[in-house]
């Protein structure tokens, strides 16, 4: 027993022997580092966009683009794959706060907001389409945003332009064709759909527009033989109709008509100096042998004046016919320029040329309402009156 711990205590002592040798050879040294962790709190910077942003009646695309990685904590918006792009496809007007949260676990909303679509088309209250009304009509045009236009046109069967070279008695004006230095091409009737008209002056396109009569200008007196050529287009610059005729300019500067309920009168103003003599012929309409009568007229500074009294017409009110025959000199001799016109005495009261309201239809005819919104909703509406 002695004996075992004698050597116990023998390799107690040779183990401490070893630690302490082998800590007096080596040194160790234990370094701890310290880390202090920031987090990135400046919230991403957004761009958006919406694909259409001004009245329409389609779907809005929102798209909104960050600087930084996004997670939708809250909405019904898109991610895109690279997790900086939101999208959503708005069908109807709507307000909302979409909730995300960058990489940065930053957390933010960002508000959207669509009102200007418009998938409704307007309203026409007062005619009901292909009815033929035997009164007045009065439309009024309603809708839920911004009405842009309302297009209203009296049509008929046919495409009719003034191709005389002589002026006419409207009713309530007069229509002359041309002077010494341009021509006027005048519409009198036009189908439906036609909108606008091209105006051709010797094959070549002068003006395309809305205006039923149109002004060549500069052009060169007692010029024969022009070609005038009138299309009649639709909104979309198709041909629907077209007309052609020649027509001449002529020797005066312009005219001035008068009519009364016995009497007309033309004054011209501007005569070219190369007219010489002038002779005025006046006749009641179907009776040129029995009512004819004539005789020169005199022109100073440029100017003449012709009339006539019914009473000098057997008092008949009906219509009158009167031509003017300018004489002038060429090399080949002397040459007459005719122009004339008439005027109707057969109705004292004075007709309307057109109706021109949006809204009170009171004459007869067919007629043709499209009422347009911002957003491009379109109504129409084809109704005819006669009384």
């Amino acid at each position: 027993m002695i004996k075992i711990k004698k050597i116990l205590l023998c390799t107690i002592l040779f183990l401490n022997i070893l630690v302490f040798k082998a800590y007096a050879g080596y040194v160790y040294e234990n370094e701890i580092s310290l880390f202090r962790l920031n987090r990135n709190i400046v919230k991403p910077t957004y761009n958006k966009i919406y694909d259409k942003d001004s009245w329409t009646n389609q779907d809005v695309i929102i798209t909104i683009s960050a600087d930084k990685v996004l997670e939708i904590m809250d909405g019904d918006f898109k991610l895109s794959d690279d997790g900086k792009t939101l999208t959503k496809t708005v069908t109807e007007n709507e307000s909302g706060i979409i909730k995300i949260r960058d990489e940065d676990y930053n957390y933010d909303q960002i508000e959207y907001e669509v009102s200007w679509i418009d998938k409704e088309k307007p309203k026409i209250i007062g005619a009901e389409n292909n009815v033929v009304y035997n009164n007045d009509i009065h439309l009024q045009y309603i809708d839920n945003g911004e009405i842009e236009e309302i297009f209203v046109d009296k049509y008929d069967k046919n495409f009719e332009v003034y191709t005389n070279d002589t002026f006419v008695d409207l009713g309530s004006r007069f229509f002359i064709p041309f002077n010494n230095n341009s021509i006027t091409a005048l519409v009198k009737s036009h189908p439906k759909g036609v909108e606008k008209y091209n105006y051709y002056l010797n094959n070549v396109l002068y003006a395309t527009t809305s205006e039923k009569t149109y002004t060549f200008q500069n052009l060169d007196e007692l010029t024969y033989n022009i070609k005038i050529k009138v299309e009649g287009i639709d909104r979309n610059g198709n041909v629907l109709a077209n007309k052609e005729y020649t027509i001449k300019t002529g020797v005066f500067n312009n005219l001035e008509i008068e009519k009364t309920e016995t009497t007309g009168q033309v004054k011209f103003l501007g005569i070219s100096n190369k007219i010489k003599k002038m002779v005025c012929y006046t006749w009641v309409d179907g009776q040129y042998s029995s009512t004819l009568k004539y005789g020169d007229v005199k022109i100073e500074n440029n100017e003449a004046v012709c009339s006539f009294d019914i009473k000098n017409f057997k008092n008949y009110k009906r219509n009158y016919i009167m031509n003017f025959y300018f004489y002038y000199d060429t090399e080949q001799g002397e040459k007459c320029f005719i122009y004339g016109g008439n005027f109707d005495l057969s109705n004292v009261s004075q007709i309307a040329e057109e109706d021109n309201s949006i809204n009170d239809f009171l004459s007869n005819g067919n007629y043709y309402v499209r009422v347009t919104d911002k957003a491009d909703n379109e109504s129409e509406l084809d109704f005819s009156i006669q009384k």
